[in-house]
């Protein structure tokens, strides 16, 4: 988790083909053969989400094999998303068998964004577009050490999201924790510079319902409502000072700019109109998508992804799948009074049905892994 914010970091040249996250994440599946047996076990808790997860990669390889061959295109296995399935289950029984990791796993990640954000304040790793090194920002979006200013902007906000949650949720104990606060100017510094409305949006969207939902007693609920609203206000008050990142949000508003995605997601419908079933698969989709753009075009949505390359069957599965992590974030709300699951799966949820590549984002997996095993856990043992 700590990596994942210097995961394009590339002293060697190579991260085109390897990164210093993938690095990572073999060392740890390589570390879990160890303890094989209970790192892979199947359980109650586990057994539907790992089972749903590799019915929709096999079902989406089987029917990419078949579009590869009627439209003569590389064969796609999604390797990618396939780790990923891996990776949820280890981290998955990780949290389950110690839930303490959790915290641990949420304080790596916002150490690994807080050093972006001291990286970015230096000029270090500051790329153009075309992944030339850069001296500053320049009035323009920023590419960290070749990470999209997308993907930079939502590891802010998610990072902030994680630090309201290891203060005031009750599941972080020390009596420092009030000191993480300190950290969220530097993390908003990593959303201004990436100028990404998609970000700023998540930080709100999260921390409202972080507030609303927070159970407490009348009198501190008004209490934890008023820091709530102070905090968005300071927020927003901190944010406005970045050039970039306001002229893209009265673009939003006044014009209703959503950076192309609401054409891509038309164009996404059409393909799916002629084969809702089965699906296209993924070279079928990029066959018809280079037909109209010229290029192969990400759609920036997971839903209407699965839904293009693997059908209803495909979808249905993915849907089973975000709707059983619902099912247990709210079940954990009512039972240990933690509104962090909901928080992140709200986020994730608005994450993935904005982004490009939201199948293989290695955050969305790390956080699902975090939140789906805890509501079985009562508060006691959070710690």
């Amino acid at each position: 988790m700590f990596s994942l914010g210097i995961e394009y970091w590339d002293p060697f040249g190579v991260r085109n083909v390897f990164t210093i996250t993938k690095f990572a994440g073999i060392l740890y599946t390589l570390l879990s053969f160890i303890y094989l047996k209970k790192n892979l076990e199947l359980t109650q808790m586990n057994k539907p989400l790992v089972y749903s997860l590799f019915l929709l990669w096999f079902w989406m390889t089987l029917v990419s094999l078949f579009s590869s061959n009627i439209v003569g295109a590389d064969i796609y296995l999604f390797l990618g998303f396939f780790q990923l399935i891996i990776l949820f289950w280890l981290v998955f029984n990780d949290v389950s068998n110690n839930p303490k990791i959790r915290n641990y796993i949420f304080l790596s990640f916002v150490s690994g964004v807080v050093l972006v954000s001291i990286l970015l304040s230096l000029g270090i790793g500051i790329e153009n577009v075309q992944g030339d090194l850069v001296r500053g920002a320049d009035g323009t979006r920023i590419y960290f050490m070749g990470m999209n200013p997308n993907r930079m902007g939502d590891m802010g906000a998610i990072a902030i999201l994680l630090v309201f949650s290891l203060v005031f949720s009750g599941s972080y104990k020390s009596k420092k924790r009030y000191l993480f606060l300190l950290l969220i100017p530097s993390l908003l510094t990593v959303i201004g510079f990436s100028g990404s409305r998609g970000s700023f949006v998540l930080t709100f969207l999260g921390l409202f319902v972080f507030f609303l939902l927070k159970k407490q007693r009348i009198q501190r609920r008004i209490i934890f409502m008023v820091i709530g609203a102070f905090s968005i206000m300071l927020i927003y008050e901190f944010m406005s000072g970045f050039e970039i990142l306001q002229q893209r949000l009265v673009m939003s508003i006044e014009e209703g700019d959503t950076g192309g995605r609401l054409r891509i997601w038309e164009k996404v419908l059409d393909i799916i109109q002629r084969n809702p079933i089965v699906g296209v698969g993924q070279a079928g989709y990029d066959f018809q998508m280079k037909q109209i753009y010229g290029t192969e075009k990400d759609p920036h949505n997971l839903f209407l992804f699965v839904w293009a390359v693997s059908g209803i069957v495909g979808l249905a599965l993915i849907i089973y799948f975000y709707i059983n992590v619902m099912k247990r974030s709210l079940m954990n709300l009512k039972e240990n009074k933690d509104v962090t699951n909901i928080m992140l799966f709200m986020a994730i949820f608005f994450l993935v049905s904005k982004s490009g590549g939201a199948l293989e984002l290695k955050v969305v997996w790390l956080l699902f892994a975090c939140i789906t095993p805890i509501l079985y856990f009562k508060k006691s043992n959070i710690s």
